[in-house]
């Protein structure tokens, strides 16, 4: 994610990781969210266009939208 220089990452599990990356920073990555919307593996994790929020779809059958943290 460009604008909020953010990574995401998702689990067999059904957690999604979310770090933010500044490269300027003493701790240039730190996790910022961590969360367990699933029950079995996430799919896919796609981000809107305008950076405001994502959605997450899983194996369990679910599709999920969340607000992208500041």
């Amino acid at each position: 994610s460009p604008k909020h220089q953010l990574v995401f990452a998702a689990t067999n599990s059904g957690h999604v990781l979310i770090w933010k990356v500044n490269l300027l920073d003493a701790n240039p990555i730190k996790l910022v969210s961590m969360s367990k919307p699933h029950s079995e593996m996430i799919l896919r994790i796609n981000v809107s266009p305008d950076e405001s929020y994502f959605s997450t779809s899983s194996k369990d059958g679910t599709s999920k939208i969340w607000n992208i943290p500041d």
